[in-house]
């Protein structure tokens, strides 16, 4: 009696599935140099960090499963050439970046600058500048040059501001919280009836 064979398709349905999905997580799924754009005003707030020895996508799984666990976290973008994970948060939800700094660690790299771009409320605090992010108040000192002597110069207080630029650790001498500063790189007015 005469055996008979079935062929296999070459690519099935499934299989072009299974290469598209492992295409684009091999390759990213952003365009490579892009930028990740700031929230509209009222939009969610946007943390970009970058992490030194990120190389691979396969390594990258541990840096995202760490960084999909912080509370408020609606997406996770990690691009493995430019060596950035951004998060985006869910509007005025709490941006702890200390958790962010930890995150990163736990997923075996180390967190180097941490670039924000934040909607909040302008806010004086004795002789400084401040953005009053949600509620309850959290409050990130501003700092910079040019860019934030053109913020005071044409701002008032209350006013709803979107604000893009790198966050550094301000000394708190033994204050108990950490205080944070945003240096000022850009700003716009946020929508009013937001």
């Amino acid at each position: 009696m005469p055996t008979t064979s079935r062929s296999q398709p070459g690519l099935t349905a499934s299989r072009i599935f299974l290469l598209l999905l492992a295409m684009t997580v091999i390759t990213g799924t952003a365009t490579p140099g892009a930028e990740p754009t700031g929230p509209a005003a009222g939009d969610s707030s946007r943390v970009r960090v970058k992490v030194d020895g990120l190389t691979c996508p396969f390594c990258a799984h541990g840096l995202e499963k760490n960084l999909k666990k912080i509370p408020g976290v609606m997406d996770l973008e990690i691009l493995v050439d430019e060596g950035t994970a951004t998060l985006t948060y869910a509007p005025d939800h709490t941006i702890d970046f200390d958790t962010i700094r930890k995150a990163v660690r736990r997923g075996g790299f180390t967190p180097t600058t941490i670039h924000a771009t934040l909607t909040g409320t302008l806010v004086t605090a004795g002789d400084d500048l401040a953005l009053r992010l949600n509620d309850p108040p959290e409050v990130i000192f501003l700092a910079g040059g040019v860019e934030l002597n053109r913020l005071r110069a044409g701002a008032t207080d209350g006013e709803r501001v979107t604000i893009s630029g790198e966050i550094q650790d301000r000394n708190t001498e033994g204050k108990g919280a950490p205080s944070y500063a945003l240096t000022v790189d850009e700003f716009s007015a946020a929508d009013a009836a937001h």
